[in-house]
């Protein structure tokens, strides 16, 4: 029967197909993976050291005896999730006191004076009933830096701290330094700085892009607040000095490409939480691992050009070009992720940018301080005053006929779409 002949024939042909298919494209997908892990450890660095660097953390008892005190001003910081009725009536509360304080925290940094405003009345009737609750917070940070649980090695799954509590907090934190410094209590304003310069050490640290980003936000909202407190020059500007936001997202850049390819090696490469795995058949998983690996090879690949660019690349002060869309394209899975990541990616390294430039400008001013010292006037000139850390752009230093000083960017920076805290790239003294 030639029918049964064909049919035989067929099957033949699939079975050669697949044998050739399994054992000739997972070689060629695992010799990709390997060229491109090796590419990693030429530059910008071995994927497998990335595990090394970040090795698991337990939560610490400081960070235990802050979560405590936070509940006196009705901040969260225990990373989990309470009961729907609990957080209900806790984001009603929390909302009512965040608009006044934010509101407060917007219009002070959006003015380039170097001298603290008082809040209005309703920021000022929140603060002065937080106050009390601060004194033990500032304390226990002057002390110890919290730790939360870090489990890198966990990939899709690792613990994070709870960041929209710390955001809170912080906020709290900052708008109460500014308060104080306008009531004349400089001292007092300083201690709560201190204390969210070591909160935010706690997430500055850290690998995960989520942290990284919040500790950005923080970083560039004590930058702000900086320029309006009197603050001891001497204990801030090697700080300042020292914080490199760029450098920390670099590395969570990095954290998603180990992440990713932790995922890919481990066989859960659309499963990340582990549970569509199971309801997905067991030959497909087999059948379709060397396109995936040569997928993820191709992800990894655009992932290291982007993690070399970003601890190379010089900051403008300027949206990055966008990519060219009409290049051409490896297609699939690859592609995807790709125009899922970039973009994000391309927006998170602006915001470090922004960072970077806010904290330059605030280093200035403590410069500029410490060259007064006890001086009436401010100096003639500063050494180094005009350094930036914008490529081809320096700052300005003036002194007003009114006896006044400013610093000011030599030319105007545009960052495009993104969104949050908008500092001023210009300062002018308080007298």
């Amino acid at each position: 029967m030639k029918w049964l002949k064909r049919l035989g024939v067929a099957i033949a042909v699939l079975a050669v197909a697949l044998v050739l298919w399994l054992f000739v494209g997972n070689d060629v997908a695992n010799r990709r993976l390997i060229a491109v892990e090796k590419a990693w450890s030429e530059a910008p660095g071995s994927l497998d050291d990335f595990p090394k660097r970040h090795p698991a953390v337990a939560t610490n008892e400081a960070a235990r005896r802050l979560e405590s005190a936070a509940e006196a001003l009705d901040v969260d910081l225990r990373p989990r999730f309470r009961s729907k009725s609990e957080d209900s009536k806790r984001s009603r509360s929390a909302a009512e006191t965040a608009k006044a304080v934010s509101a407060y925290l917007d219009a002070s940094f959006a003015d380039p004076d170097g001298a603290a405003s008082p809040p209005s009345g309703e920021a000022e009737a929140v603060l002065a009933k937080m106050a009390p609750g601060l004194v033990p917070i500032a304390e226990l940070l002057s002390k110890e830096k919290p730790v939360w649980l870090e489990e890198i090695g966990r990939g899709y799954e690792a613990p994070i701290p709870n960041l929209l509590g710390q955001l809170r907090l912080q906020r709290i934190l900052l708008a109460s330094a500014l308060r104080l410094s306008s009531r004349g209590d400089p001292r007092g304003a300083e201690a709560l700085l201190d204390a969210s310069w070591t909160l935010n050490g706690s997430l500055v640290t850290r690998p995960e892009l989520i942290s990284q980003l919040i500790a950005i936000a923080v970083g560039r909202m004590e930058a702000g607040v900086l320029r309006k407190v009197p603050v001891e020059p001497g204990r801030w500007i090697p700080r300042l000095s020292a914080r490199d936001a760029r450098k920390g997202l670099v590395e969570a850049f990095t954290a998603e490409a180990w992440v990713f390819r932790d995922a890919v090696l481990r066989g859960a490469l659309l499963d990340p939480d582990g549970t569509a795995r199971s309801r997905r058949p067991r030959l497909l998983e087999f059948l379709s691992e060397p396109y995936l690996k040569v997928q993820a090879a191709s992800l990894l690949g655009t992932l290291r050009e982007f993690v070399r660019e970003s601890k190379a690349a010089p900051i403008t002060g300027l949206t990055s070009e966008s990519r060219d869309e009409t290049a051409e394209s490896p297609g699939g899975f690859s592609d995807v992720m790709s125009r899922l990541m970039l973009p994000n990616m391309e927006n998170a390294r602006l915001r470090a940018d922004r960072a970077a430039v806010d904290l330059d400008l605030t280093r200035k001013v403590l410069e500029l301080r410490a060259a007064r010292g006890t001086a009436k006037e401010w100096p003639a000139t500063v050494p180094g005053m005009e350094t930036s850390v914008v490529k081809d752009a320096r700052w300005v230093y003036t002194r007003t006929p009114d006896g006044r000083a400013t610093i000011e960017l030599s030319r105007r920076l545009d960052w495009g779409n993104t969104f949050g805290l908008v500092l001023p790239s210009r300062w002018v003294s308080p007298n």
